[in-house]
């Protein structure tokens, strides 16, 4: 019953984040929420709210009077969404027009159209094609970066290399191993990079303030690199191996919901999760810091774990997976699912380009396995306490 309590409290706080969101919004209708193996919002047909999506193929070729947030391996908006884009996917197409701001994490980001606020991404590859519109600043973390379109505010990024031969109206700064800037490129504002190696910068490109080169630090070298990797496996797999020893029926709970539920309704609350809650947080804490900053640190505290421990919550699902293949579930023991589904997700992670969205993809999956723990720990300790009320 103790760990009962636990859980509702912490589900309790963030409920109560939650709350404060749905308080301080707009009025507007209920949300729509949609789940399958692909969606398809056709032409000519509009929805006046926000619209939830986890599919695998996902296409809006219609109008969203609202925000869109999805969740899937392939997301094309061909039509007009009036509030912001939330997305998480391989792939992420935007050819038509997004009001709000495109936040994303994703293998590949392609924008053809407009974004009339910010774009915010964490990816593999960004390409912004020639038509392409940024309304205010492009935030850019992603292994390759090509900008050609326009982007009226500040462009900032952090890249393996990047290629700008396009508008950026204020201060370009790039962290990047290698940056070309071409000829069609025209910068309103300072160009400021930090490069192992100075860039290609053409003479016909037109930079209005000034160029600032730094010499980016020396990298680790491969055996210090090797001891930090070394240092992070071991730590989460003795946290990983302890977690499974003192809640082996929680751990086996959390892979029974991803065989037993749809894994893009599990995507999906990890992506509530991981953007809600500190969202939610910060409102609280700029509402009333008397009172919420208390509660609000409570919660990130807990929400900082939980992004420790998504692999964790994932792992013991992979785990019993793979080891399903050699022996029967019955010789198994909970701890060898967990570090098996570990070693899995070390190796993975390690492919060139493919590492981190399968360490994202992870991290998401963990998250809505927590969220749904959490919320049906919550459920139990809730009708536990009235069916003691009821018998006293």
């Amino acid at each position: 019953m103790a760990k009962s309590r636990i859980s509702a409290v912490l589900l309790i706080s963030l409920s109560i984040v939650l709350a404060m969101i749905i308080i301080n919004a707009k009025p507007a209708q209920a949300a729509l929420l949609q789940a399958g193996s692909s969606f398809n919002l056709p032409k000519g047909k509009t929805i006046k709210n926000d619209l939830y999506v986890a599919a695998r193929d996902i296409k809006i070729d219609g109008n969203i009077k609202g925000d869109l947030i999805v969740a899937g391996a392939n997301v094309i908006v061909n039509g007009r969404v009036s509030g912001d884009v939330l997305s998480a996917a391989s792939t992420t197409k935007i050819n038509g027009e997004v009001n709000g701001s495109l936040r994303n994490m994703s293998g590949l980001v392609d924008v053809r159209g407009k974004v009339a606020n910010d774009l915010v991404v964490m990816t593999g590859n960004v390409l912004l094609k020639r038509s392409s519109i940024i309304g205010r600043d492009a935030l850019v973390g992603a292994g390759s970066l090509i900008s050609n379109g326009k982007i009226f505010g500040y462009l900032k990024a952090s890249t393996g290399q990047a290629k700008i031969d396009g508008f950026v109206g204020k201060d370009t700064i790039i962290s990047t191993n290698k940056l070309v800037v071409g000829e069609r490129a025209y910068l309103g504002g300072n160009l400021i990079y930090r490069s192992s190696l100075q860039g290609k910068l053409s003479n016909k490109a037109k930079i209005n303030g000034k160029v600032k080169f730094s010499l980016a630090k020396q990298q680790p070298t491969p055996r210090r690199r090797f001891l930090l990797w070394l240092w992070s496996v071991a730590s989460i797999g003795v946290t990983g191996a302890a977690v499974s020893l003192i809640y082996p029926k929680t751990i086996k709970q959390m892979a029974d919901i991803i065989d037993s539920r749809s894994i893009w309704l599990t995507i999906l609350w990890g992506i509530a999760t991981l953007f809600l809650v500190p969202a939610a947080a910060i409102i609280m804490v700029s509402i009333t810091l008397s009172l919420a900053l208390p509660l609000s640190l409570i919660v990130m505290a807990i929400y900082t774990i939980g992004l420790y421990l998504s692999s964790i919550a994932f792992s013991g699902w992979l785990g019993r997976k793979i080891l399903a293949l050699f022996w029967k579930e019955q010789q198994q023991s909970v701890t060898w699912h967990v570090l098996t589904g570990l070693v899995v997700i070390w190796i993975l992670g390690t492919v060139p380009y493919l590492g981190p969205i399968i360490r994202f993809a992870v991290l998401i999956v963990g998250l809505g396995l927590l969220a749904q723990q959490g919320r049906e720990s919550y459920l139990k300790a809730r009708d536990g306490e009235l069916l003691q009320s009821k018998t006293a």
